[in-house]
């Protein structure tokens, strides 16, 4: 007989109850390193029936393979998303300093012709005084 108290002050270790709800979800048997194994079948199980299990596990592995692939192939996009909006950022961000520069240098080109003019029109009149 269980003793129940002794069983609640000591709980199934993590990797025993993580195995025991996996069965439980997949009906597989968690074997060492991950690996899964179906049980065998019951041995009343017709041919019929037999293929029948082992044609609707083809299935789920088959979809739960495209699932993987699509999930893969949608990792991917997010990524190439992100590679893309990175490489616009910097595009606009070196768009933005060329602009910029070409701004200071108009405005220190104006700003030195002004002078130049300036120091003309300065010895013009001091010519004329």
């Amino acid at each position: 007989m269980l003793d129940l108290h002794h069983c609640r002050a000591k709980p199934l270790p993590s990797a025993m109850l993580q195995a025991a709800n996996a069965y439980t979800r997949s009906g597989t048997v968690p074997l060492p390193g991950g690996v899964s194994r179906r049980p065998p079948l019951p041995a009343s199980y017709t041919a019929e029936q037999r293929e029948a299990v082992e044609s609707e596990q083809k299935a789920v592995v088959a979809k739960a393979a495209a699932a993987a692939v699509q999930a893969q192939a949608q990792a991917q996009a997010r990524d190439q998303a992100k590679v893309q909006a990175q490489a616009q950022a910097a595009q606009t961000q070196a768009a933005n300093e060329a602009a910029k520069a070409t701004r200071d240098l108009t405005s220190e080109i104006t700003s030195s012709a002004a002078a130049a003019v300036a120091s003309t029109v300065a010895g013009t009149v001091d010519l004329k005084a």
